[in-house]
């Protein structure tokens, strides 16, 4: 049997039976496996794809089992997912490998012969009746099409159509779905995203210049990031093209003050570094002195040398700084909808309740952060994400409970060809792009 299969397998199990997430079981388990390049690909592959599809995977199941899905031993389950996803996915696996190397994996779990013969039964009617599988939308229930089609929680469907209409909800589910590009962010600091772009070429990589961002550049089969050319030298970290938009529309210049309040792991926090030219100061904060640490290493490969680092909750940094500054980015904690490509199976371990919460959290940040803000200054607001609750309702919150800000036209700051689309600012959705969902507000302080 694959080894590849046997990894796979193990970080699907560990995330269903845990909940770990599964972009920190992998590369564990895959550092522990000793396998091939190829096999490292497969293994990422076939993980990603199994939590990514999960919701699919068991409606597919659920139509030739004969018993149903929540009664399903959950190694079983998992086995069978595994063995649907290369049936139903992927052309390069012929379906008899599929069939035959899932039965063997129920071996090594379950000694009855039954258990065997129960994955081989249900994935061979899988793999008799894969092209007459079809996904009907119906008018009295397109929420349940969407859901069962694009494998996204239900509640998550109906807050999408709560805001959105048919089509739009849709072309996100089908963005959630893709397999990302690369998207690295240039250190301009050390090199121009021109001059990159061609070394990246000339060393054969599948290279692009993104739409969305001046300094971003996108690479397609490009495997491990710390393995691509000019990583060890810094000229380069990893960042959705999105997320790259933040650091533009801040508009730190070289001298100014600048706070990041929740800056970690620190890809926008250097980001604006690199724009500052190393001029001025940042102060960057976070409640996780574990996540400081990953920007604190950040900045050093990058050589970015005009970042102070502060481990503490946003909204008591008024105790701590008794200066006013230019600028403040609130990259506020968020429910990540907007990343759920990137993010195989962050979609199933959200809920309704948690964005409730943070719509409360993130007005807070807002909130205890104004009179840091020195009159003329700006404030910025971003969150991975699409929730009217954490986008539109929050801004509108703070800007009536301060009426000393006002919304600061967003345009001079964005790239040519990207529009501000809402009252506050501008909401990326992932279809537009093909790139991380973001948010981002700014307001000025016209009064003290």
């Amino acid at each position: 049997m694959s080894t590849a299969r046997e990894a796979a397998f193990e970080v699907i199990n560990r995330a269903s039976t845990t909940k770990s997430y599964a972009n920190i079981l992998l590369p564990k388990v895959l550092r522990l496996g000793n396998l091939s390049a190829v096999d490292r690909g497969l293994a990422t592959q076939l993980a990603y794809g199994v939590l990514r599809n999960k919701g699919t995977l068991d409606w597919i199941i659920g139509q030739y089992s004969d018993i149903v899905i929540k009664k399903i031993n959950i190694k079983m389950l998992d086995i069978l997912r595994l063995g649907a996803y290369q049936i139903y996915y992927l052309d390069k696996v012929p379906d008899h490998a599929a069939v035959n190397e899932s039965v063997e994996l129920s071996k090594k779990y379950f000694q009855q012969k039954k258990n065997h013969n129960f994955v081989n039964a249900v994935l061979r009617a899988i793999s008799k009746n894969k092209k007459k599988i079809k996904f009907t939308p119906l008018k009295s229930d397109f929420a349940n099409y969407l859901s069962v089609r694009y494998s996204h929680p239900r509640w998550m469907i109906d807050l999408m159509l709560k805001q959105y209409n048919k089509r739009t909800a849709e072309a996100i589910c089908k963005a959630n779905n893709r397999t990302p590009q690369l998207s690295l962010t240039v250190n301009t600091i050390r090199i121009s995203p021109e001059a990159l772009f061609k070394n990246l070429k000339k060393k054969g990589y599948e290279a692009s210049v993104s739409k969305v961002s001046t300094d971003s550049i996108l690479l397609s089969k490009a495997g491990d990031v710390s393995k691509v050319f000019g990583y060890k030298e810094g000229l380069f970290f990893a960042q959705d093209e999105s997320a790259n938009l933040v650091a533009h529309v801040v508009g730190a210049e070289k001298g100014q003050r600048v706070i990041d309040c929740c800056a970690a792991p620190g890809g926008k926090t250097v980001h604006m570094a690199a724009l500052m030219k190393n001029k001025g100061y940042i102060f960057a904060s976070d409640i996780s002195g574990a996540r400081l640490a990953l920007l604190d290493n950040l900045r050093d490969r990058l050589n970015v040398r005009n970042v102070i680092l502060l481990t503490i909750d946003a909204r008591r940094l008024i105790k701590y700084v008794k200066r006013t500054v230019d600028k403040i980015l609130v990259d506020a904690p968020c429910s990540g909808l907007g990343t759920l490509a990137r993010r195989a199976d962050e979609r199933w371990h959200k809920s309704y309740e948690q964005i409730q919460k943070l719509s409360k959290l993130q007005f807070e940040i807002l909130d205890s952060l104004t009179t840091l803000v020195k009159k003329k200054g700006s404030l910025i607001y971003s969150v991975c994400t699409y929730t009217k609750e954490e986008t539109e309702d929050v801004c509108k919150k703070f800007l009536e409970a301060h009426p000393e800000f006002k919304v600061e036209n967003i345009k001079p700051y964005l790239p040519t060809g990207i529009k501000a689309n809402s009252d506050y600012g501008i909401q990326l959705l992932p279809h537009h792009y093909q790139s991380d969902g973001m948010f981002i507000a700014r307001f000025i302080k016209e009064k003290k």
